[in-house]
């Protein structure tokens, strides 16, 4: 007998969502903030190559932490940022999702109404790039 049924929170409990052109806009105007210019193409490049990495090293079994990210962009770029300023980005990158969180899949409010009286429900996610809280 189950005790316990655990899902996978992206793309089982939420639809997946992606917040590229809120952060690519953010980005852009933050560099426009420090009077460095670029092409959007090479914004775009950057961002890409740093965020559309594999969730894990699966051989390693290591996390890209978005700070990471945040630094390997910034170095494609050639642009140095401080530290702070590099937290201050992630901050803003996660606060993009907590403003317009992604929505429950069709059905899985029922679902999960219905198992929770016999059952523990466990959810479980990696981050990407908005942290775990």
């Amino acid at each position: 007998m189950f005790e316990v049924i655990t899902f996978d929170l992206w793309n089982t409990i939420f639809v997946n969502k992606s917040y590229t052109i809120e952060r690519l806009q953010f980005l852009t105007q933050y560099l426009k903030n420090k009077k460095l210019s670029m092409s959007t193409t090479s914004l775009k490049t950057a961002f890409k190559s740093s965020f559309d990495l594999p969730e894990r090293n699966y051989e390693e079994n290591e996390h890209i932490y978005t700070k990471d990210r945040i630094s390997k962009m910034f170095d494609l770029l050639n642009i140095y940022l401080e530290n702070e300023e590099k937290q201050g980005i992630k901050d803003k990158f996660e606060e993009f999702m907590l403003r317009n969180p992604p929505q429950l899949k069709k059905g899985v409010k029922q679902i999960l109404e219905d198992l929770k009286s016999d059952y523990k429900i466990g959810l479980i996610s990696n981050t990407g790039i908005t942290h775990g809280e």
